[in-house]
């Protein structure tokens, strides 16, 4: 596997976990594809934050899964938060 696919498959999967997590530590009670849907959204959002590469050409592999994964978890939540306010759900998708 070359670096770029190992990356972007590093970025996902920690990505994945990371949303599980957040969804768990929450609190909430949500369904389980509310749960699934924010951390596939998460998982998304770590490989759409590997635009880090470009802002930090000489950082490290783990740092790379590191920033990206932090930044997809903040990007997660500002979504949720405009989906919220367009659609009108309430919080926590219930």
């Amino acid at each position: 596997m070359d670096q770029e696919t190992k990356l972007l498959a590093s970025l996902g999967a920690v990505g994945l976990l990371i949303g599980f997590a957040k969804t768990l530590a929450s609190g909430e009670h949500v369904k389980w594809y509310v749960a699934l849907a924010r951390a596939v959204l998460t998982a998304a959002l770590s490989i759409f934050a590997a635009f880090a590469v470009v802002l930090f050409p000489s950082l490290n592999f783990p740092g790379y899964v590191a920033l990206a994964c932090g930044l997809a978890s903040l990007g997660t939540s500002a979504l949720e938060r405009i989906f919220q306010r367009i659609f009108g759900a309430p919080n926590g998708g219930q």
